[in-house]
């Protein structure tokens, strides 16, 4: 199968569900990942192995938080020209480089234009659009992204999403060509020995714990909140920040049980959570959130550790069995209490988990593509 990926995203960003489902395709097959530019992590503007992937860096439009630059790619004319630009360079790629594809998958809105040249040039090649964020939730987008996002769900032959929740903002038009296909967790990798970090074994206090990128949908003063009412806690914050949130976590990180810890490797993210007794997600509830499904969920569960989080998506419940659900600050804090002193059975966190093991999920993806392909 030779498919061809528009991403939002690098290959080499952080193992994403996309990289976590598409590196576990057969060897045999062949996908062109099409990643954006991007300052922070290295461009490649040539093809590279990666098998069954093949990424190669094209720029296009996208999220920008420079205010000067997002007002020029907020002119139209700005718009067209870039369009056509990225298509005319991934055309002159294509033609070098790749075969035709049996599928063409994007998961960013703002190819549609190339993508609608690939449908005239192979009519029959099946569109699909895996919507695995709300592209319309970010503040640094072009004010035209739902003229994107429309025209991609109404080309796109089948929408697939990781959740029920994200049928929220997708038009009842289109509903018919939903797919749910879960985000998941690599469970394997949560079962793995503790090892010893001198870090924590110098901890005698309980330890609180989240793992994941920090920016504008973080609970700062919920976070805050927690290290003065729990003052004998120490709270770990492991993962990058966004530009925005620096001097946020740079406050937080003064409170002297607050500690923030940069990316940590995700084989080594269970090396971390072997340490906590209670791990949160203190997500503020916005349009972004409301509809997300984090993988740190599963990653809680197959660690054996309890998950207090905020109430920020309202079709979450389904996993309360699970996961404890946090309506406001005081119930939040009690949560947390009451896990530290009587943490549930990790078996029954564990088996939760294992129900959502990426290398299934990247099956159920794989059979899916080559079903839509067979119609």
């Amino acid at each position: 199968m030779i498919i061809y990926w528009f991403s939002e995203i690098k290959w080499g960003y952080l193992k994403t569900r996309k990289q976590q489902i598409l590196s576990r395709f057969p060897i045999s097959d062949q996908i062109i990942f099409i990643e954006p530019v991007s300052r922070i992590t290295a461009n490649k503007y040539s093809l590279q192995n990666h098998r069954p992937v093949y990424n190669i860096t094209i720029p296009h439009l996208r999220s920008i938080a420079n205010s000067l630059l997002l007002y020029l790619i907020n002119i139209k004319f700005v718009r067209k020209i870039i369009s056509r630009i990225a298509t005319t360079w991934f055309l002159v790629i294509q033609f070098f480089n790749f075969n035709r594809p049996n599928i063409v998958v994007t998961s960013n809105v703002y190819w549609i234009d190339t993508i609608i040249c690939l449908k005239n040039k192979y009519p029959d090649v099946k569109i699909i659009y895996d919507c695995n964020d709300n592209p319309l939730a970010f503040s640094t987008i072009p004010s035209s992204t739902r003229e994107y996002f429309l025209r991609t769900i109404s080309t796109a032959n089948k929408i697939v999403i990781p959740h029920k929740s994200y049928t929220q903002f997708i038009p009842e038009l289109y509903l018919n060509k939903v797919k749910i296909i879960s985000n998941g967790v690599d469970y394997n990798v949560f079962q793995s020995k503790k090892k010893f970090l001198n870090l924590f074994e110098q901890i005698s206090d309980p330890i609180l714990m989240y793992v994941g990128a920090i920016s504008d949908w973080f609970d700062y003063n919920l976070v805050k909140a927690i290290s003065k009412e729990l003052n004998d806690v120490q709270i770990f914050l492991l993962g990058p920040v966004g530009k925005s949130s620096i001097l946020k976590v740079h406050e937080l990180i003064l409170e002297k049980n607050i500690s923030h810890i940069p990316s940590v490797p995700h084989n080594k993210i269970i090396d971390y959570l072997h340490y906590a007794n209670v791990c949160i997600i203190p997500f503020l509830k916005s349009e972004l959130t409301s509809t997300i499904l984090p993988n740190k969920i599963f990653e809680y569960s197959a660690a054996g550790k309890p998950c207090v989080m905020t109430k920020f998506n309202n079709y979450l419940d389904e996993f309360e069995k699970y996961l404890f659900i946090s309506n406001n600050i005081g119930e939040f804090i009690s949560n947390i209490k009451n896990n530290i002193e009587s943490p549930p059975k990790k078996s029954q966190l564990k088996e939760f988990a294992s129900q959502y093991d990426w290398k299934d999920i990247s099956k159920t993806y794989h059979a899916y593509l080559l079903n839509i392909i067979d119609e």
